[in-house]
């Protein structure tokens, strides 16, 4: 996968994330209501299965999350373990492919 599409996906995943979280904050509220104003035993499973449903999709962005950080990690690890530094011409390579990485990354967001 290509670096600007991976990154496009890693924001896609984060966003549905948060989605996932707020659907489970919406139905703990609606919960809330339902306790409060109105008894109705049917609604309230539905709604408690529906918020399971959400938590379900909230634990799988959460682990694809965590996956994609210990990718990158790893890919860290790699490059120090292969000599790269921060210092010297590994400084100003490093800088150099920060600034072109942003740069296609604005450029493919525009597009």
């Amino acid at each position: 996968m290509e670096k600007t599409n991976k990154k496009t996906l890693e924001e896609i995943i984060r966003v549905d994330h948060a989605g996932e979280r707020g659907a489970i904050k919406i139905y703990e509220g609606q919960l809330l209501a339902l306790k409060t104003f109105k008894q109705d035993e049917f609604l309230k499973k539905k709604i408690e299965e529906m918020k399971e449903h959400e938590k379900e999709h909230y634990e799988y962005f959460d682990n694809e999350i965590k996956k994609f950080r210990d990718d990158e990690l790893h890919h860290k690890d790699i490059a120090y373990d292969n000599g790269a530094t921060k210092r010297g011409l590994f400084g100003v390579l490093d800088k150099i492919i920060k600034t072109s990485s942003r740069i296609a990354i604005t450029i493919s967001e525009k597009i």
